[in-house]
């Protein structure tokens, strides 16, 4: 009985985080660029390692219920590495904001590593990815 519970501890466990990293995907250069050309409106966070904004991200992206994209550094090659800092002149990390396939302007990223969740946030509805509650 007590490895029966064990086990259900663990599946709920694994299910949890399984559905939590789901609100931020990792898409792939080529990925990024199909959404840029569809004019899509979405988040996006540069990085090359898990650090504590990607943390920071994944909580206010499940309390808010909403998606973001991660693109990895590491699994770019060195031209796509120079064409996306050329676009997007990003630091490591960077949260940026595409709204219709464009980065509006370079001072709404996030590149702090210790952004607390409610500036996130803040910004977040700034750049009318959250609406306010009513």
């Amino acid at each position: 009985m007590k490895k029966r519970y064990f086990l259900i501890v663990i599946l709920f466990t694994l299910l949890l985080t399984a559905c939590s990293s789901s609100k931020l995907s990792s898409i792939s250069y080529n990925e990024l660029k199909e959404k840029v050309n569809n004019k899509e409106t979405f988040v996006l966070y540069v990085t090359t390692k898990d650090n504590t904004l990607e943390d920071t991200l994944k909580n206010v992206l499940e309390k808010y219920d909403f998606k973001a994209y991660k693109i990895s550094l590491d699994d770019l090659n060195d031209s796509e590495k120079a064409e996306l800092k050329l676009k997007y002149s990003y630091e490591d990390p960077t949260i940026i904001f595409i709204i219709e396939g464009n980065d509006p302007t370079i001072l709404s990223h996030v590149t702090d590593s210790s952004i607390r969740s409610t500036d996130l946030i803040a910004r977040l509805k700034d750049m009318n990815f959250i609406k306010e509650e009513k």
